[in-house]
This record gives structure tokens, sequence and C-alpha cells, in this order.
């Protein structure tokens, strides 16, 4: 019956704490599973991301770890009742996300050539995330989709200064990739932007034409107006149809991509081996 509640415990602490932003906590079927306590546990090739030095006391010559996760995110929107809206007197509108699957990835390889000797290598991706809530929803000027990626490479090395004491040290080698797609105008405002835009051109192009027809009439003069005319026309032709088109529509979208530079940082420990319950 005890271990029937710590199962129960377990299983809702875990449904629990899995919000982490871009923070990809997929290390390992063991690391995982055992709530990423590693830092003081002898786990042979997958001690290289908690503790290089654990590293050194893996009972086999070589440990190879690999693996990966799909991750389905699935997000709603539902906007605030305000007065634009009309408090929403019916049901209020919701929006969904399209996320595609991510799929992040672990490899740890390490190689015990002696007894107090261990190298290593390991390959993770620690940061990453995606979301897509499409063209056209309310928030499509802020963000229309999101991708983001880190991944590192860790060579570690690790040594026994004695039977029960060890050091270890990896050189983290970073780099990453980021995309973001957004509405250059608001989707609510959109059509009437650009109708507004229109209608203000033609405004002023009228502006030139009065200007024109104050002067003495030459042929050039004439041309001039001619043309002015034609430009309002499509001017006008334009506002119209911005005004009975296209509403709740992203009309111009842009997309931003860059990727980040290398980064290189410095994962050590040290591990005493207390006795066979501490470490």
């Amino acid at each position: 019956m005890k271990r029937l509640l710590t199962l129960l415990v377990a299983v809702v602490s875990a449904t629990g704490l899995r919000a982490e932003g871009y923070q990809v906590n997929n290390l390992s079927t063991r690391q995982t599973g055992m709530g990423h306590v590693g830092t003081a546990m002898k786990l042979n090739s997958e001690s290289i991301f908690f503790n290089p030095a654990a590293t050194a006391f893996q009972d086999s010559k070589f440990d190879l770890s690999v693996g990966a996760a799909g991750i389905l995110s699935y997000c709603t929107y539902t906007p605030s009742p305000t007065m634009e809206n009309g408090f929403y007197s019916g049901n209020r509108p919701e929006w969904e996300s399209d996320n595609k699957m991510s799929t992040p990835i672990y490899a740890y390889f390490n190689y015990k050539p002696s007894d107090r000797w261990a190298v290593g290598l390991g390959f993770f991706t620690p940061n990453g995330s995606s979301m897509n809530w499409g063209d056209d929803w309310p928030g499509a000027n802020l963000v229309q989709e999101i991708n983001l990626a880190a991944y590192t490479v860790q060579p570690t090395v690790s040594f026994k200064l004695c039977d029960r004491v060890s050091i270890g040290a990896g050189l983290m080698i970073t780099w990453g990739n980021f995309d973001l797609s957004r509405s250059m105008l608001p989707v609510a405002t959109g059509s009437a932007t650009a109708a507004g835009g229109l209608q203000l051109a033609a405004s002023k192009l009228q502006a030139q034409v009065d200007q024109l027809e104050q002067l003495p009439s030459t042929p050039e003069i004439a041309a001039q107006i001619a043309a002015l005319n034609g430009y309002i026309g499509q001017a006008n032709a334009g506002a119209g149809y911005f005004a009975a088109n296209h509403a709740g529509e992203a009309l111009v979208s842009a997309r931003l991509e860059g990727s980040a530079d290398v980064a290189v940082g410095v994962n050590a420990g040290i591990m005493w081996d207390i006795n066979s319950e501490w470490s």
C-alpha cells in the first residue's frame, strides 16, 4: 500500500512540474525518471550532463546512451470581453495553435581506457520550442509562427584522484537558430489601415490636381492632370476593395531568421564516493 501511494504522489507531481518555457529536459531515460538527481550518482555516460567527474566510476569500458522524444503542444486563445466586441453576448471566439512536433535528441558516449581515466562525448538539445498560431489570429502582429533550437556538444574527461574521489570537466560548445513570422499590421485593423492609406494618397493627389487647374492650360499640364486623375481613380478603387474585403486577415507579414554564434562554456564537477550509501 505504501508503495502504491508513493507511486501516485510521484505521478501527480510529475504531471504538474513540466512548465519549463524553452528548456528541454530530455536528457536520458534514467535521468528523467529519477527527476534529474544525477549529480551525485554514478550513471556511466549519462553523468556527462550533470557531473562529468562521475564518468570515472563507470564499471564497463564502453557506455553509450542515445534517445529522442516527440513533444506536441496544444494551445488555445480566447480574447477578453471588451466594449469593442460587445462583451461577447454569444459564444466567445477561440483560436487554436497548429504546432509541429518537436524532436529533442541526446547521445552520450563514454570510454574508460584505464581504471582511473575516462573520456566521453555528449550531444544534446538543451533549449527549443515551436509555436504556430496561423496567419490571421488576433495576435498575428505579435507572432504568427516562432521556432527556436539550441544544440550542445560536450567533450569530457574525468580522472580518479584516488579510489573514492574523482574530478571531471567538459567543454560545452553551443549554437542555435531562430525564426519568427509576424504580421506588419494588426489583423483587426489591417484592411481598414490599408483603405485609409489609399484614401489619404488619393486626397493628396487631388490637392495636386487642384493646384494644376489654377495654372494656364497647356498640353503638358493637361497631360499631368489626366495622369493624376488616373492615379486617384486607382487609389479610390483600392480603398474600396480593402474596405469591403480582407477583414480579419493579415495583409503583410515579415519573417525574421537568425543563427547564434558558437558559444563555449565549461561543465566541471567533483565526486566523493563516501560509502555505498552516500556520495
